[in-house]
């Protein structure tokens, strides 16, 4: 390999990282705001924070986290273990519960 190659191949790669750092200073950032859990409470979750440690229950009359009926556009209680799609709604309510059924963390997404 000659001088001018090798020349050449440390150029090629200098340029090549200096076009990633220039690149990512155009990428927006995502804020904490739209991350899982993280997110607007669209879906009324912060107001469901007393009720952590209680039962959940799905019927036909709809949820309810320690007999009190609760309302979303949307809700999903998620059981440990259990596959979820990843699309994000800030209106829909996520209910994670214990194996037990009892409520861990109420949030939006």
């Amino acid at each position: 390999m000659t001088l001018s190659t090798k020349f050449a191949r440390i150029a090629g790669g200098a340029v090549a990282l200096a076009a990633a750092v220039a690149l990512t200073g155009c990428m927006s950032a995502r804020s904490d705001q739209s991350l899982p859990g993280m997110g607007p409470d669209d879906c009324g979750a912060s107001a469901l924070q007393s009720r952590i440690g209680q039962p959940v229950a799905q019927g036909a009359g709809g949820t309810s986290i320690g007999g009190v009926a609760v309302s979303a556009p949307a809700i999903r209680v998620i059981a440990p273990g259990q596959p979820v799609t990843q699309d994000y709604s800030t209106s829909r309510l996520n209910l994670d519960v214990d194996a037990s059924g009892r409520l861990v963390r109420p949030w939006c997404g």
